[in-house]
């Protein structure tokens, strides 16, 4: 892999040392630097020429790394949800109330966002893209510190999308990563002409399947002999790069290249599997060529290729350019942007503790000693996850079996798994990047004092109660008053049905909802954080409500019948709430031999006029 890098750039890295200005350990806070984020989603440590890839067309973000210090052993959670969840709190993920995506990607409503911390530093700050945190109201980006948001409304649009701009559904024509683009010139550009510092985050949701993108970067690959699928993924990465190569050249125009800090990162490693060849995974030839690394495993993993991910910072003058050998997490991100922009950790009064380091002194002295220091995770998916029971959600989080869940400990150069059954694995990440060769017989004292750490990890995180969390949903809170549904993303007192704390009987809590119902007394549970005391009146919309067993509502000590049922729509008219966290059930009645499975997608508590 180094190897590789350096054939690559050798004339580069010299020419980038040449011009480079005298480093400055003291950094001025007057002008503050800019802050750009580009993160992709879904690109492995092998996507791009910089790697080595001879497969990937890369050019911008192969230049890009060779004028930035950039980090060959750097880890990201082991998806999308977890590793954003890290980057926006600088916490490890499990403590953020995130264990997964979709309904378990809910960040905790006492996390801080690193937009906070700047907003407080005079910065105005933009999310652009991709924001997988949670799709309730009190979720959405700009509720969560961000001053303009360009949400991406929810699945994986690559042209045509719809956005969420501050609560105003807009959709654009155009290939997404272009858009992406596009949006964020206009902010750094608005920003630029009014003299404020800004931060911004264009959050790609390019190389994420399914793979698509413009012809004139898929055709060619076909016809060099790629096979559709990697011609499509290579296409996608191919034009994202160029879209990257176009917002890094207004930098130049503007002017400002010299006072932004450039970090690009993507969100977690490479998968196999593809809508292309109809969802599974790669034949060996075409994940050959998108393994280029040949690391073990893939994205929702915590072996290497789940979690090893490109890191590059750059900032002309002040962060000399070439390898940083030394180890770095997602959770360092925060508290390195704060360090390198003289933004004091501090400026947020009420906090919960950062478990991410700064790494300004690496990016500063490549010299500087690593740190002993690990990190903990577990996998969303996949064996070993505690996702790989039916229902798909976690009514006990202390109910777990740390001998039956795969646990990981990776540190700057040894990686420790214990696998189910009490199963432990040792690997040298200097030496086998790849995790071929266990080494656990070698260093029996290292396994020893690793598999300490580990179970101590895993217990003090099932002490905070904080891990493997289902949210309460807010209801009734005038803050959130009047927002509209902007595509996935809910309106007001409105609970996703794919997030109950509890099911019981034939039901499970995929992506698309509650499932099940087909037998008496099957449930689905909900917590719900009534803000408002008042009467509401309770709808459930969904799909086969009416063929499934009759579902009957209970809040509380009230249980209602329906007023109404429909195919698609229950409704049970009005029931009055205090102002309390209770629980929500959707329990089935007499099934009367029902053999079709309801599925309850909202459940929504309209605030009503009556006392």
């Amino acid at each position: 892999m180094r190897k590789s890098k350096m054939r690559i750039f050798p004339v580069l890295a010299v020419i980038a040392c040449l011009y480079l200005k005298p480093l400055t350990l003291g950094l001025a806070a007057d002008p503050r630097p800019n802050i750009l984020v580009i993160m992709s989603d879904d690109q492995g440590a092998g996507d791009s020429g910089f790697a080595g890839n001879p497969w990937a067309r890369t050019p911008v973000l192969d230049a890009l790394a060779g004028e930035s210090a950039w980090f060959g052993n750097f880890v990201a959670g082991p998806a999308c949800t977890p590793s954003r969840a890290a980057f926006l709190t600088g916490r490890n993920f499990h403590y953020t109330g995130v264990w997964g995506v979709g309904p378990r990607g809910y960040i905790r409503r006492d996390e801080v966002f690193l937009p906070s911390y700047l907003g407080r530093a005079g910065y105005r700050s933009a999310h652009i893209g991709k924001w997988g945190e949670g799709w309730t109201p009190d979720q959405r980006s700009y509720k969560r510190g961000y001053d303009e948001a360009w949400a991406l409304g929810g699945g994986y649009q690559h042209k045509d999308p719809w956005f969420d701009n501050n609560g105003t559904l807009v959709r654009k024509k155009g290939w997404t990563s272009e858009l992406l683009v596009d949006l964020t010139i206009d902010f750094i550009r608005r920003q630029t002409e009014a003299g404020r510092p800004w931060y911004a985050i264009t959050a790609f949701i390019a190389p994420h399947e399914p793979w698509e993108a413009a012809p004139e970067y898929t055709e060619p690959l076909e016809k060099e002999g790629y096979s559709k699928p990697l011609a499509a993924f290579y296409g996608m990465l191919h034009q994202m790069d160029t879209a990257t190569g176009r917002l890094l050249d207004e930098l130049d125009d503007l002017g400002v290249s010299d006072n932004t800090i450039v970090v690009y990162v993507s969100d977690n490693g490479a998968t196999p599997v593809c809508r292309l060849t109809g969802g599974t995974p790669m034949d060996g030839e075409d994940w050959e060529r998108r393994n280029a690394l040949g690391l073990r495993g893939r994205k929702s993993m915590v072996w290497e290729n789940g979690i090893l991910v490109p890191f590059y910072v750059r900032w002309p003058g002040r962060i000399p350019p070439g390898e940083r050998t030394q180890f770095g997490t997602f959770e360092d991100i925060l508290p390195t942007i704060l360090d390198l922009a003289d933004v004091p950790e501090s400026i947020i009064p009420e906090r919960l503790p950062l478990h991410g380091k700064t790494l300004k002194p690496v990016l500063i002295d490549p010299a500087t000693p690593d740190d002993e220091r690990y990190s903990f995770q577990i996998p969303v998916a996949m064996e070993g996850s505690p996702m790989t029971g039916p229902k798909m959600i976690i009514e006990d989080p202390s109910s777990l079996d740390f001998e039956q869940t795969h646990t990981s400990i990776r540190g700057p150069r040894f990686k420790y798994h214990r696998l189910p059954d009490g199963i432990e694995k040792l690997f040298d990440m200097k030496n086998d990047p790849g995790e071929t060769t266990d080494i656990s017989d070698l260093h029996p004292e290292r396994v020893k004092t690793l598999a300490k750490r580990c179970r101590k990890e895993w217990d003090k995180l099932m002490a905070s109660g904080r891990g493997f969390w289902m949210p309460a949903f807010l209801i009734g809170d005038p803050r959130y008053k009047g927002m509209e549904r902007c595509w996935a993303h809910l309106p007001p007192d409105v609970i996703p049905g794919n997030a109950p704390q509890k099911v019981t009987g034939t039901v499970r809590a995929p992506f698309n909802g509650a499932v099940g119902f087909t037998e008496q007394h099957d449930s689905a549970t909900y917590a719900v954080d009534v803000r408002a005391e008042a009467r509401y009146e309770v709808t459930v919309t969904g799909e086969y409500l009416d063929e499934c067993a009759p579902l009957l509502l209970k809040i509380g000590d009230t249980t209602l019948e329906p007023e109404e049922v429909g195919s698609r729509e229950i409704r049970y008219g009005t029931v009055r709430l205090q102002e309390d966290v209770i629980d929500l059930g959707i329990i089935a009645g007499p099934a009367d031999n029902k053999t079709v499975a309801g599925v309850i997608r909202e459940i929504s508590l309209n605030r009503t006029n009556e006392k």
